[in-house]
C-alpha cells in the first residue's frame, strides 16, 4: 500500500500521469481551457491594476483643482468685498484712497530691547 502510494506520488510530481497512456492528448481541450483561464485571470489583473492607478491619478487632480477653486474663490470674493468698500466710500464722500505701497511691518519699542539684548 505504502510503495503504491509513493509511486502515485511519484507519477503524479514527475509528470508521469499526464503523458502516460495518451493522458496529455485525450484532454487537451481540458488544458487548453484551463491555459484560457489564466490568461483571462491575468488580463484582469492588469485591468483592475490600471483602474486603480487611474483612480489615484485623477484623485489627484481633482485635488489640485479644489484646491485652484478655493483660491480663485476667495481671491473673486476679497474683490467683490473690496469693490463694495470702494463704492460705500465713494457714496460718503470719503477721500480715503488704496495704498499704492505695499504694508510693511513697524517693530515696537519693547520688540526693538528684545531684538538688541
Amino acid at each position: 500500500m505504502a510503495v503504491k502510494l509513493k509511486n502515485t506520488i511519484q507519477d503524479i510530481l514527475g509528470g508521469q500521469l499526464l503523458v502516460r497512456n495518451g493522458g496529455l492528448l485525450r484532454h487537451w481541450a481540458f488544458l487548453l481551457y484551463i491555459c484560457g483561464l489564466v490568461l483571462v485571470m491575468i488580463s484582469i489583473r492588469f485591468a483592475i491594476k490600471d483602474a486603480l492607478l487611474q483612480e489615484v491619478k485623477y484623485t489627484e487632480i481633482l485635488h489640485e483643482r479644489k484646491i485652484e477653486h478655493a483660491g480663485k474663490f476667495a481671491e473673486v470674493l476679497q474683490r467683490s468685498q473690496k469693490s463694495e468698500i470702494q463704492k460705500a466710500l465713494q457714496a460718503q464722500g470719503s477721500t480715503l484712497t488704496a495704498p499704492k505701497d505695499t504694508p510693511k511691518r513697524i517693530p515696537l519699542s519693547d520688540e526693538k530691547e528684545r531684538n538688541n539684548s
